[in-house]
């Protein structure tokens, strides 16, 4: 379901009327809340008329990594920009591996996050462009723009693993000529302890918005990704 409004039909108060189905939807079939991550052109209006609300946030961590300056040679010969895309998507499905269903790590004791089983997925990666690659066994989700190889997340595992994790990361987005790697994850979280030893963390940080229809969850517990958000 969806709360999407066609722009033929917009500031026709649509989206208010789909998105009160949507809550309805969910309360009816056992839904215990709704999370999302709105722009901050989005976030008052969901504050104020669908009463969501807003007191977590994910933060960012961004490694700078030196490696071929393909984005700057993007921008200055136009021409190889065509070029330079098709090594890097050769070199991503080369490395792709399928996607499996898989614990993230940034659950602990006590801490929740988004199941990723086989129905989810299938429903996220059937219009997404992101990829799965495989370290010492470990699932690593990520995709790619022209500044950042954006981790997605990463399979729960132990800190040596970890460690080869990020090691691998910094000599694919050397190769693939991506100047950083980016994670946007909540704090106080499983893998967020790991990323806070290794670098301090940005002061972006982007807006968690939630609705309850059970008030005994503890927001604080749960725990999110840059792949739980719907345009990942």
């Amino acid at each position: 379901s969806d709360a999407m409004t066609h722009p033929d039909h917009l500031r026709k108060g649509l989206f208010l009327i789909l998105a009160q189905h949507n809550f309805d939807y969910c309360k009816e079939n056992g839904g215990k809340f709704i999370y999302g991550f709105p722009n901050e052109n989005s976030t008052p209006g969901f504050k104020k008329k669908l009463n969501w609300e807003f007191k977590e946030n994910l933060h960012v961590w961004i490694f700078n990594v030196k490696g071929i300056p393909l984005l700057w040679l993007k921008r200055k010969v136009p021409f190889l920009s065509s070029i330079i895309e098709s090594y890097q998507n050769v070199i991503l499905s080369i490395l792709n591996t399928p996607a499996q269903p898989y614990i993230s790590s940034v659950i602990k004791k006590d801490q929740y996050g988004v199941y990723k089983n086989a129905s989810y997925l299938k429903y996220k990666l059937e219009y997404s462009k992101s990829k799965f690659i495989r370290i010492d066994k470990v699932l690593v989700w990520l995709k790619k723009n022209e500044m950042y190889l954006l981790v997605g997340d990463v399979e729960e595992c132990n800190e040596k693993q970890f460690q080869k994790v990020m090691s691998r990361l910094k000599f694919v987005a050397r190769i693939l000529g991506v100047p950083h790697i980016r994670f946007n994850i909540n704090e106080n979280s499983n893998l967020s302890a790991r990323l806070n030893f290794l670098l301090k963390r940005d002061k972006k940080e982007f807006p968690i918005g939630y609705l309850l229809f059970d008030n005994t969850i503890d927001m604080k517990k749960v725990k999110f990704t840059m792949s739980d958000n719907d345009t990942f």
